[in-house]
């Protein structure tokens, strides 16, 4: 991973979703069926495979401009791409880390930005371990009260170490708001992270 995140450029194009927000490490199956979003995956794919992933702040706009979205995304790798009959894509992407926009390039033939890569601020205390393993413990107990959950993924919640990547695989599967899930994106100290979880999933 700390390979891939050498050979991120500062200028990334950009590729806007909606309701869904892509988390560093996690993968995710998404749909592009707009003109502009299917040139920007050929483009990517016949090069370094890298795209800065960005929600939308409204699912209904059809072509999001800079307004439309928001200043923090996720850097991601195109990992398999599968061409619909339709034209549409199915990909899927692997997260790989958190960035902001430090300044709009490019709306043609689809948004461009350089950015800013933001590194997970974390200090490593009895606090920090204790929220994490409250985290945990919460989000295990979901895990075996919601069917459609797979029990894995609690194995996976248990075997984590690092206390950001706990935080971002616990909200990227939680059932909460798009918002949601974008203000914890958006939080790069690990210890608020890990707070704003912890209201979630009380």
């Amino acid at each position: 991973m700390d390979n891939i995140l050498q050979k991120i450029p500062s200028e990334i194009p950009i590729l806007p979703l909606r309701n869904t927000v892509v988390f560093p490490s996690m993968a995710a199956p998404l749909m592009v069926s707009r003109e502009k979003s299917v040139k920007l995956v050929d483009d990517v794919l016949s090069g370094n495979k890298l795209l800065g992933t960005i929600t939308q702040r409204s699912p209904d706009v059809e072509e999001p401009t800079w307004k439309d979205i928001y200043n923090y995304g996720t850097v991601a790798i195109v990992h398999r791409m599968i061409r619909m009959p339709d034209g549409s894509m199915r990909i899927l992407i692997q997260g790989i880390a958190r960035f902001k926009i430090k300044k709009p390039l490019s709306g043609k033939p689809y948004l461009k930005a350089e950015i800013e890569l933001l590194e997970d601020i974390v200090e490593k205390s009895i606090e920090i371990d204790a929220l994490a393993r409250n985290v945990s413990n919460q989000f295990q107990r979901i895990i075996s009260l919601v069917p459609n959950l797979p029990d894995e993924l609690g194995v996976a919640v248990a075997n984590i170490d690092d206390p950001g990547r706990l935080a971002d695989l616990v909200a990227s599967d939680l059932n909460i708001s798009t918002s949601e899930k974008q203000e914890i994106l958006e939080t790069v100290e690990v210890k608020k992270r890990l707070e704003k979880l912890t209201v979630l999933l009380a």
